[in-house]
C-alpha cells in the first residue's frame, strides 16, 4: 500500500545518491521510492527564496531571534552567543531537496518502483476527481428535499464532471494541462450581454472578450469564440400540443 509526501528530511541509512538520483530504499519493513520532479523543483526554490528573502529583511529590521524564529524559518539559521544569523550551509542544505516526493509502500518488496509510482498517480488521479466533484461541480453538500430532484442534481453533476474530464483529456493531448478550477473560471467568463434597442425595437449580442485559457479551450475543441457584437432575434417557443 503506497503512501506519498514531499520529502525535506533524511531517513536514517538514506545512501546520498538518493537525492541526486532517485531510486528505491530498504527501511525495515517499509519500502522508500524517491522521485524527482524539474517542474516542482523549480517551485520549491521560488517559494524557499522567497522564505529567506522575508527572513532577511526581517533580520535587517533587527527582529529578536525569538520572533524570527517563530515563522517556521529556524532550521535556516543560528544563533551564536545570543543574536540570530542566516545559515547559508543550511540553505544550500535544503536546496538538494527540491523537487523531490517520496513514496512509502508495505508489503510491495518485489514490486518495480516504477509501478508503485503509477499505481500512486492514480491514486491521486481518484482524488482529483473526488476534489473536483465536491468543490468545482459542487456536488455536495445537497439542497433538495424530493428525491427527483436530488437525482437530476446529482446526474447535472455528473454529466458535467464527464465533459469537464474529456476536455481536460483533449488539452492534455495537445500538451496543455489545466486544472478543473482554471477551465471552469475560463468558460465561466465568457459571457453574452443582451442590448435591447427601444427605438428601433432591435436587440443585440455583445460577447465578451475571451482570456488565452478561453481560446485554448475552444480551439483544442475545434471551435471558435466570435466577439462580435452580432442581431439577437427572439423566437416564440412553440405550445405542445
Amino acid at each position: 500500500m503506497p503512501d506519498s509526501g514531499r520529502l525535506d528530511q533524511r531517513s536514517e541509512g538514506m545512501p546520498d545518491s538518493l537525492l541526486d538520483q532517485g531510486g528505491s530504499f530498504e527501511d525495515g519493513e517499509r519500502r522508500l521510492v524517491v522521485t524527482h520532479s524539474p517542474k516542482r523543483a523549480r517551485k520549491d526554490a521560488r517559494e524557499r527564496e522567497r522564505r529567506i528573502e522575508k527572513l532577511r529583511a526581517r533580520l535587517e529590521s533587527g527582529d529578536t531571534p525569538a520572533s524570527v524564529s517563530n515563522r517556521g524559518a529556524a532550521r535556516f539559521l543560528d544563533f551564536p552567543d545570543g543574536k540570530v544569523r542566516l545559515n547559508e550551509a543550511k540553505v544550500a542544505e535544503a536546496a538538494r531537496w527540491d523537487g523531490l516526493r517520496g513514496i512509502v509502500a508495505w508489503g510491495c518488496d518485489e514490486a518495480d518502483p516504477r509501478d508503485l509510482v503509477v499505481q500512486y498517480r492514480r491514486l491521486s488521479e481518484i482524488e482529483a476527481c473526488f476534489r473536483a466533484n465536491k468543490h468545482d461541480l459542487r456536488i455536495r453538500p445537497v439542497f433538495h428535499r424530493k428525491e427527483r430532484r436530488v437525482r437530476a442534481h446529482i446526474a447535472i453533476c455528473y454529466m458535467a464532471f464527464c465533459c469537464l474530464q474529456h476536455v481536460r483529456h483533449r488539452l492534455a493531448a495537445h500538451g496543455d494541462r489545466m486544472s478543473p478550477d482554471r477551465i471552469r473560471r475560463a468558460l465561466n467568463d465568457l459571457q453574452i450581454g443582451i442590448l435591447h434597442d427601444a427605438r428601433r425595437s432591435r436587440t443585440f449580442g455583445l460577447p465578451s472578450a475571451a482570456s488565452s485559457d478561453a481560446r485554448k479551450i475552444y480551439r483544442t475543441l475545434g471551435l471558435k469564440w466570435n466577439p462580435a457584437p452580432f442581431a439577437y432575434e427572439r423566437r416564440e417557443r412553440k405550445k405542445p400540443s
